[in-house]
Formats: structure tokens, sequence, C-alpha cells
């Protein structure tokens, strides 16, 4: 299973926090995550979890090799787009 969103290697060129979407297995280990910033967790099937957390992007590509990261993008916000749109 590829765990990264199409769009995750296109990362912006300076390091900044950016807002990340993951489906993990293991939500006591992403917890213990020091190098994020976490969000919100809902259940979901399978004994999976949705999560977010904000994370500096030159951290990224460590948290996607996490063996309990399923799958994971990362977003701009919103307010970039709409500035910068």
């Amino acid at each position: 299973m590829n765990n990264m969103s199409p769009f995750a290697d296109k990362l912006p060129s300076e390091d900044k926090i950016i807002p990340v979407m993951a489906k993990i297995s293991n939500l006591e280990l992403w917890k213990e995550l020091s190098y994020i910033t976490h969000g919100v967790d809902i259940k979901s099937d399978n004994d999976t979890w949705i999560v977010t957390a904000g994370i500096s992007s030159s951290d990224f590509p460590k948290l996607k090799k996490e063996p309990f990261v399923l799958y994971i993008e990362y977003s701009h916000p919103c307010i970039d787009l709409l500035q910068n749109g």
C-alpha cells in the first residue's frame, strides 16, 4: 500500500509548519512523537485512526516512514491559497 498522497513530494521549499492528516494503526505511538503538534484523532474502522497534526516540512519525510503511518498527506492552509491563489 502506498502511504502517501500523490502530492506528498511537493513540499514547500522553505522549512515551515504544515498541517497533515494521516491514517495510522497505533494511536499510542503517534501520541509519543515529540516532533509534531498533535491535533485531533478519530477512531476509524479496523482498529485504525484518522489524525491531524502540524509538523515542520523538514520532518515530513521522517513521519511518513513511521511504521504505523498507513497513509499521510499534507495540505496548505486555505488562507495561503486565498492570499496567493
